[in-house]
């Protein structure tokens, strides 16, 4: 992807900003498991409102 995306996260969930492209690509999907790359583990996300700029808010699975 040629934009770093934004994850902003509190222990319920978070949101993404300016991410149109990744957003577009897991729309849909269940959940999605992420690599954390700050302490090297995966975590699972699902995802809640979407809008038309890339952004959208999620909850931990």
């Amino acid at each position: 992807m040629s934009r770093q995306c934004i994850f902003t996260a509190d222990d319920g969930g978070g949101k993404i900003r300016g991410c149109p492209r990744f957003l577009g690509m897991i729309f849909g999907k269940p959940s999605v498991r992420l690599a954390d790359t700050s302490n090297g583990r995966w975590v699972s996300i699902e995802l809640g409102k979407v809008d038309k700029r890339g952004n959208a808010t999620f909850r931990w699975i």
